[in-house]
């Protein structure tokens, strides 16, 4: 599994964002202003993650009076589902060995930025025994972007910190439009694993591939006209071992999975498209209604999505990682900026 996903997951050299003391810095796409200060917390430093692109940009700021540390990021995720990505937070969080002991205090708790959006943002605050009293991460949606908060600090209890977390987002200066979203729901653990039988790769035409090469610029289209589809329902499988990433099910496994590689908003997945099953079925001389199950496995990232060989049932997560590291992408298609660039395989279009 490290293997397979090491190479799609290969981190974008880091730029420093140079911005004068006392100034607020404003992303251009987004809206979102990183101000010098938020309540009793100075901004030290602002960091671009993605070497220039924009799509994942930082900003560090000190509390010397608590000895507290926030980082608050901006990204893009590929799949842009706060309840998601503020549970991989948390998964990597509880993990973090620096931090020693690790006990939350409580559970998630969702609140509110602004009335129109809702409350749509979640936070979680932890009692830690090393590195500092306590830590947490907090979550907030806007539109497809994510703003994320991860407070440490070395004299605050844990209540106190999630406290300092809200009281430190509120006071930064939000959109005035901020876009609705849906209610902050934890995600919850799965009740079923998923099964182990390797699958069988099916055999796909130009035109089913060229399906799947436009499904990134299709989402892409419906996300800025507001039409996207609702999230599948989530859970997270804890089942397999040995995993270095969490795994979710979705609609209880009913439609596939998403891995997240990181906690960045890069995703591996694997999920039913009937769409492609259809216009299989129909050019190997079946009936239009007559759907095969087609599993698609996509590398999606907020750059591109890389699509690879699909399969007759649904693979388990060790071979579907296998085929991304063993196999060329039978597309990219490129979604960054205006438009979308498809690039197809010279080999399978031969």
């Amino acid at each position: 599994m490290v293997m397979a996903l090491a190479a799609t997951a290969q981190a974008d050299a880091a730029q420093e964002i140079k911005v004068k003391n006392g100034k607020t810095w404003a992303h251009k796409d987004n809206g979102f202003s990183f101000p010098a200060a938020s309540g009793a917390f100075v901004r030290r430093d602002m960091t671009d993650i993605s070497d220039g692109k924009r799509i994942d940009v930082s900003a560090t700021y000190d509390d010397p009076a608590t000895g507290s540390v926030a980082t608050l990021y901006l990204y893009r995720p590929a799949m842009p589902d706060a309840s998601l990505w503020f549970d991989v937070s948390n998964w990597f969080l509880q993990r973090n060995e620096r931090f020693g002991e690790i006990r939350p205090d409580g559970g998630p708790t969702a609140f509110q930025i602004a009335p129109t959006a809702g409350s749509a943002a979640l936070r979680q605050s932890y009692t830690i025994s090393a590195a500092g009293r306590s830590t947490g991460v907090a979550i907030v949606p806007v539109g497809s972007w994510l703003i994320k908060l991860r407070m440490t600090s070395a004299t605050v209890e844990a209540a106190l910190l999630d406290q300092m977390m809200r009281d430190f987002l509120a006071a930064l200066p939000w959109p005035r439009k901020m876009p609705a979203a849906a209610d902050g729901l934890p995600i919850v653990v799965c009740t079923t694993s998923l099964g182990k039988a390797r699958a069988e790769e099916v055999k796909q035409d130009s035109a089913v591939i060229l399906v799947g090469a436009m499904l990134a610029s299709m989402a892409k289209e419906a996300a800025e006209k507001g039409t996207a589809e609702p999230p599948a329902r989530l859970c997270r499988d804890d089942s397999q071992a040995g995993l270095i990433y969490p795994l979710y099910q979705l609609d209880e496994g009913q439609t596939g999975y998403v891995m997240p590689i990181g906690d960045n908003g890069t995703l591996l997945s694997v999920r039913n498209d009937p769409t492609s099953g259809a216009v299989s079925s129909q050019l190997a001389g079946g009936k239009s209604e007559d759907v095969r199950p087609f599993y698609r496995v996509t590398v999606m990232t907020p750059e591109k999505w890389e699509q690879y060989p699909a399969f007759a049932q649904l693979p388990p997560p060790e071979q579907a990682a296998e085929v991304t590291r063993q196999s060329t992408p039978l597309s990219v298609t490129r979604i960054l900026g205006k438009g979308s660039q498809i690039v197809l395989d010279s080999e399978t279009f031969k």
